[in-house]
């Protein structure tokens, strides 16, 4: 039963990894979509994961390039979900070594934001 258990846990960290880089190689393809779904199964899945502040981190930089290169009529919506991505990633790791990237991100969405209200206006 031990051994049993063993492989088990064994098998699971081998999927949790390879989920997760599957998730990673659709961040580093730009298809940012993708990798958002993909990244947030994996963190649905495996709550636990060893790769959690690098995931939540992949989810934030995936939220703001998708809103870059989205269409106009898109970028508002999504700017927004990278702020939200950003609170997410800072209130789960505030001393990560990724924390000053991460501000930047937020700077420049919200200054994105601010400019893209003003072209509505």
């Amino acid at each position: 039963v031990d051994s049993s258990h063993a492989l088990l846990d064994n098998m699971r960290i081998k999927l949790e990894n390879k989920a997760f880089h599957i998730s990673k190689q659709y961040y580093k393809t730009r298809k940012y979509k993708a990798a958002i779904v993909s990244l947030n199964n994996t963190l649905n899945t495996y709550p636990d994961t060893e790769h959690r502040e690098e995931i939540y981190f992949l989810i934030l930089k995936s939220n703001f390039y998708w809103a870059k290169y989205s269409i106009d009529s898109k970028k508002q919506e999504r700017y927004s979900n990278t702020k939200k991505a950003y609170t997410k990633f800072a209130y789960s790791f505030p001393e990560s070594r990724n924390m000053k990237e991460a501000l930047t991100i937020l700077e420049k969405a919200t200054e994105n934001l601010k400019e893209l209200e003003k072209k509505s206006s």
